[in-house]
């Protein structure tokens, strides 16, 4: 700010000055004036850009991720400023899942569940803005139970996908206990998709190992819940268990039930047991 003294020595020294000499200086200062707002803008932009770039990709990964951009969704995971957090080994867990990089899908759940020994079931593990396919915006909220609930998940399918039949199960259970516990906290949709979704591949990984009773039983636990369109193999497994048990007749039924559905591996097992 300028004092009295100094605001009247610089009136009195304009007045000295004729038009032309002050339109040069309105001039100069017009210039400088125009370079200063250059400079402020391209800064600005430049904050603006590294902004979007570091801060936000977290967000960004989760709404490419959500829009099934899995690929994308994984550059803007890695290129995130939470280098050390629980949110980006989770959700890089769920996207290499999605590339089918089971093993790197498990480094990253591994870390997450090992840090998520007790629950808050008031929690939540994120909140973000992502864009949706549907709605312009939309705020999504990432309950931990929820988050727990499906790193074992994924970290079950992960394991079976590698043939590690054991480890599918252990993940599995830790899920389905889970789930169960919270059941009434949960949205009934999610709650009876992920159930029946935990014990398809339990069942696939107990007919693997051999444990067919048990395996039956969580095939049956998918019909009951919620029948067997998401799951069209449920009825083929069941047949394939009803010939272990001497069940001609019965496993003949599940695999006409199986070939009905969808599943074409049925009727070459029909061919093989059910036409002679």
């Amino acid at each position: 700010m300028l004092c009295y003294k100094e605001y009247k020595v610089i009136n009195e020294f304009l007045k000295t000055m004729d038009n032309k000499q002050k339109e040069v200086i309105k001039k100069n200062w017009s210039e400088l004036l125009v370079i200063v707002i250059i400079i402020v803008m391209i800064i600005s932009g430049i904050v603006s850009y590294i902004y979007q770039h570091t801060n936000s990709d977290f967000e960004s990964s989760v709404s490419e991720y959500y829009q099934k951009n899995y690929s994308k969704a994984l550059t803007d995971i890695n290129n995130s400023d939470e280098n050390y957090s629980i949110r980006k080994n989770y959700i890089r867990g769920l996207i290499n899942y999605k590339l089918n990089k089971y093993q790197e899908s498990l480094k990253d759940l591994n870390i997450v569940s090992q840090n998520m020994k007790s629950i808050d079931s008031t929690a939540n593990l994120f909140s973000v803005d992502y864009k949706n396919l549907f709605k312009e915006d939309e705020y999504y909220n990432q309950s931990e139970i929820e988050a727990f609930i499906l790193t074992h998940e994924i970290k079950s399918e992960c394991k079976f996908y590698l043939k590690d039949y054991r480890g599918t199960i252990i993940d599995s259970d830790i899920a389905t206990d889970t789930l169960v516990k919270y059941q009434k906290i949960i949205n009934n949709n999610w709650l009876t998709n992920t159930y029946t979704s935990l014990h398809y591949y339990k069942a696939v990984s107990k007919f693997n190992l051999k444990n067919y009773e048990d395996a039956l039983f969580s095939l049956n636990e998918i019909i009951r819940f919620s029948g067997v369109t998401n799951f069209p193999k449920t009825y083929l497994y069941k047949g394939l268990i009803e010939i272990h048990n001497k069940n001609k007749d019965s496993a003949c039924i599940n695999f006409s039930k199986a070939g009905e559905l969808g599943c074409k591996e049925a009727y070459s097992l029909i061919n093989k047991h059910c036409n002679n």
